[in-house]
């Protein structure tokens, strides 16, 4: 069996090269994809269970939409922070810690007596679960080159995919026979197990080969955790703010404070001038320049455009799709999860499949950057599809029209690939939290402007025409923004 040795150079680390054999580097990712699906089978459960909790609890239409985005802000708070992590800390271990929290997490909602038990163990959730994208990129990073993570990439995302289809075939079984509580407390716990096998497979030390930080670095670990954490938490009031400008009393101030808050940050982001820093300079000021470099890279910015536009089209898909089945082609709720069900797996084969592709046509000597960027592009254009779905007069040809339009999955292991072909080794985990951060906020926003639309307009035609237009549009980034991705010359995997 040959092994593998991960060599990557990291600025105020010593090198310790890691060696893992090829049968258990796809071992770890195969742990990567089932804890993705458990991942997302753990967030959509309450959408099952929500009725039966509303029932239980007399909750009211506000309070069933605060539980349900309690989730997504402290998903979205730590994105960045576990980012920053998974390129300092052994991921064996922080991998391990945050699927432990956020199953436990999951077990102890079914034991919350009332509404603010429930929003704790959901916050508690999203900040386990946010280690899933930055923490999975960071590790196939480590363990495969360049030109081969186009597979792992997409399958360990396409967990993800697989675990809305699965819930949505057991989780209401389980609801019907156990109850809400019930099945919280099995699905939370259960998934412990999870842990054995990842910890039997996980080398003892997984992180930048095997990197061990001088004392002056571990002991200016916390103030830089916490200036990311704290920048975080920044944007993200931001966005809340600008959010809730309509629910603010009309006064005049508020808008010339949005103003100046909003130049602010955009003053703040992109031209506050940058000291130049040493190589191994550390502290939270370093911390902070090194956050500021990477929010104005050019490259992320447009893979991070690209992302959002992909995501906006996900979410609309995710959270509008079987509302739309239902009130518009007025299928039953039965038959709605079914035709639900079929886009998600489409959706989730695609992104191996995508990812598979680009690796074998590299390998047989065709450029990186021009194949990868190509079939992101081809992917993002299904999209397109879901214009007519949204016009013909049958339901079934509307879903068929869906299905062609989740053809948009064979983009995700590229775009992976493309993000970790652009970002410094050492700071993969870190721009693959600001780029899910991005993608979250796209989460955001797209159930509150589809609705908005329909509201407006009374029709989900509109509110389809801007996603796939977006997406459609999204590829744009990656040519004209995104260089040339870089040659393969570093963090290649001699065979021993």
């Amino acid at each position: 069996m040959s092994s593998q040795s991960i060599t990557v150079a990291v600025p105020g680390l010593i090198s310790a090269p890691l060696a893992v054999s090829n049968a258990r580097r796809w071992t770890i990712v195969g742990l990567l994809f089932t804890a993705s699906l458990i991942n997302y089978f753990d967030r959509a459960t309450i959408s099952f269970a929500l009725p039966l909790i509303s029932d239980e609890l007399k909750l009211g239409p506000v309070e069933k939409g605060r539980l349900l985005s309690s989730f997504f802000w402290s998903y979205a708070l730590m994105q960045i922070p576990l980012g920053w992590c998974a390129d300092r800390l052994n991921l064996r271990w922080l991998y391990a810690g945050a699927f432990a929290l956020w199953s436990i997490a999951q077990g102890l909602t079914g034991l919350a007596a009332g509404l603010g038990m429930l929003m704790a163990f959901r916050v508690l959730l999203g900040l386990g679960e946010a280690i899933y994208l930055p923490g999975g990129s960071k590790i196939v990073s480590l363990l495969f080159a360049r030109s081969e993570r186009g597979l792992p990439s997409g399958l360990f995302d396409f967990g993800t995919r697989t675990g809305l289809v699965i819930e949505g075939l057991l989780v209401p079984w389980m609801l019907k026979h156990w109850g809400w509580r019930a099945t919280f407390v099995i699905v939370g716990f259960t998934a412990l197990l999870w842990l054995v096998p990842w910890l039997l497979a996980l080398p003892g030390r997984l992180s930048l080969q095997g990197a061990v930080a001088t004392p002056a670095e571990r002991r200016g670990t916390w103030p830089e955790f916490l200036t990311v954490l704290g920048c975080s938490a920044a944007l993200l009031a931001s966005l809340f703010f600008f959010l809730s400008l309509d629910k603010l009393p009309r006064l005049p101030i508020f808008l010339p404070l949005a103003l100046l808050w909003g130049a602010a940050l955009v003053f703040g982001i992109w031209f506050l001038p940058l000291k130049p820093r040493a190589p191994s300079a550390g502290g939270s000021a370093a911390t902070l320049r090194r956050l500021l470099a990477a929010a104005r890279n050019r490259n992320l910015l447009g893979i991070c455009l690209g992302f959002f536009c992909f995501d906006y089209y996900w979410y609309l898909l995710v959270t509008w799709l079987p509302d739309y089945l239902v009130t518009v082609r007025h299928l039953t709720i039965m038959k709605a999860g079914l035709s639900v069900a079929l886009p998600f797996l489409v959706f989730g084969v695609s992104e191996p499949i995508g990812g598979w592709l680009a690796d074998r046509l590299i390998r047989f000597g065709w450029d990186e950057s021009r194949t990868r960027k190509g079939i992101v592009t081809v992917a993002f254009l299904t999209g397109l599809f879901l214009i007519p779905a949204a016009q013909v007069e049958s339901a079934s040809t509307a879903i068929w029209l869906v299905i062609g339009g989740s053809l948009v999955g064979l983009a995700t292991g590229n775009l992976l690939v493309i993000l970790q072909s652009c970002s410094p080794s050492e700071e993969i985990g870190l721009w693959t939290g600001l780029y899910n951060f991005v993608g979250n906020v796209a989460g955001i926003l797209a159930p509150l402007v589809t609705g908005l639309l329909i509201k407006a307009t009374g029709s989900y035609t509109p509110a389809f025409v801007l996603a796939a237009v977006a997406i459609a549009a999204g590829q744009l980034s990656f040519w004209f923004i995104v260089g040339p991705l870089p040659r393969d010359s570093q963090n290649a995997l001699p065979t021993s």
